[in-house]
């Protein structure tokens, strides 16, 4: 899999809603999105991502 597939799909993927309802998983937000984008994509890619926050 290339690392644009994987990207699109955690852009377009949400936990279905009978799945939210039933179980009581949380919508994936837009804030989680970043989070996710943010900080992990970047450290699996070998980032710091502490360099940027004491600026």
């Amino acid at each position: 899999m290339q690392i644009g597939s994987a990207v699109r799909g955690m852009r377009e993927f949400q936990i279905p809603e009978d799945m939210r309802e039933g179980y009581g998983y949380p919508e994936i937000t837009v804030k989680d999105r970043r989070k996710i984008f943010g900080q992990n994509l970047a450290g699996l890619l070998g980032m710091d991502t502490k360099r940027g926050m004491d600026a």
